[in-house]
C-alpha cells in the first residue's frame, strides 16, 4: 500500500517523454480497470442493498472515467466516496510525481519541459521536476563547500533533493509542524486541514485525548525573537489556539494538555 507514485522518466533530447508519461498513466488505469469491472459484476448479482447501491454508483463513477482513458485522481470525491476508495487499492487515484531526468548539460531545457509537461498534464493531477540525475548522483559524494561550488558552476542554488521532497509534500496534501522543547526540535507531518487535537494526536493519544489548548506561533516570528518563547509571550505573538484551529504551514505549537 503506498499513498502516491515516483516515476523517473528519461527525458533526453530526442526522447518521447509525453508519451511515456501517457503510457504510464494508461498502465495504472488498466490494472483499475479489472479491479472496477470484477466487483461490479458480483454487484449486479446481488440483492438489493442501500449501501451496496452507493458502492456500485461511485464505481460506475469510476468506469466512465476509465473508459475515457483519464484516471480516477481527475474525480472530485465526496466524503463518503472517498471512505469507499480504502478496500480496492485503485492504482490510477494515487498523484504522481514524475522525475525528468535530463543531461547536466540540458538543466534550462528540462526546466521549459517541465513547465510544458505540468501544463499538458493538469487536468491528470500530475506534478513534474526535472533533475540531472548524474550530476546529483556526483553531489552525494562532494563534502559541503564542494556541493557548493560543484552547483554554483552550473547555475544551481541547491541539491535537488530538498525539491524532490517538497514536491511529494505536496501531491501527498502534507504539511509540517513543529514542537520546540529544551534539547530538541521536532517537526511532525501531518495533511492539510488538520486541526489543533488532531495534530497533538500524531504526537500522542493521551495529548488528544487531554488537549486544553495550543499555543501557537510562526517559524518567522519565533526566529526574529531568537527562538524564545518567553519574548513571544511577552510580545504577543504567541497565540492560543483552540482544538479546532487549522494549523498552518511551518507553525511552532506547544500543546497544552491533561490526563
Amino acid at each position: 500500500q503506498v499513498d502516491a507514485l515516483i516515476e523517473v522518466v528519461d527525458a533526453f533530447s530526442g526522447e518521447d517523454v509525453e508519451t511515456k508519461i501517457v503510457d504510464f498513466d494508461s498502465d495504472l488505469i488498466i490494472m483499475d480497470l479489472d479491479v472496477v469491472e470484477k466487483r461490479l459484476e458480483r454487484l449486479n448479482k446481488e440483492k438489493f442493498d442501500p449501501k451496496k447501491e452507493m458502492e456500485k454508483k461511485f464505481l460506475e463513477k469510476c468506469l466512465n472515467e476509465i473508459n475515457a482513458e483519464r484516471p480516477i485522481r481527475v474525480l472530485e470525491l465526496s466524503r463518503e466516496e472517498k471512505s469507499l476508495i480504502s478496500p480496492f487499492g485503485f492504482f490510477s487515484i494515487k498523484p504522481v510525481l514524475y522525475l525528468l531526468n535530463v543531461k547536466d548539460s540540458e538543466i534550462d531545457r528540462g526546466k521549459t519541459l517541465r513547465n510544458q509537461l505540468s501544463e499538458k498534464f493538469k487536468f491528470n493531477k500530475n506534478l513534474f521536476l526535472s533533475l540531472p540525475v548524474e550530476l546529483e548522483t556526483e553531489l552525494s559524494d562532494l563534502s559541503e563547500v564542494e556541493m557548493s561550488e560543484f552547483l554554483k558552476s552550473y547555475g544551481l542554488e541547491r541539491p535537488a533533493l530538498p525539491e524532490v521532497i517538497e514536491a511529494t509534500m505536496k501531491i501527498l496534501n502534507y504539511q509540517t509542524f513543529y514542537t520546540v522543547g529544551e534539547d530538541e526540535v521536532r517537526a511532525w507531518i501531518v495533511e492539510k486541514g488538520t486541526n489543533a487535537r488532531s495534530a497533538a494526536g500524531t504526537i500522542h493519544s493521551d495529548i488528544e485525548r487531554g488537549f486544553i489548548a495550543a499555543e501557537v506561533i510562526s517559524i518567522d516570528d519565533f526566529k526574529s525573537l531568537n527562538f524564545s518563547f518567553k519574548d513571544a509571550k511577552a510580545k504577543g505573538l504567541l497565540r492560543i489556539e483552540g482544538e479546532n484551529y487549522v494549523l498552518r504551514e511551518h507553525e511552532i505549537v506547544h500543546f497544552r494538555f491533561n490526563v
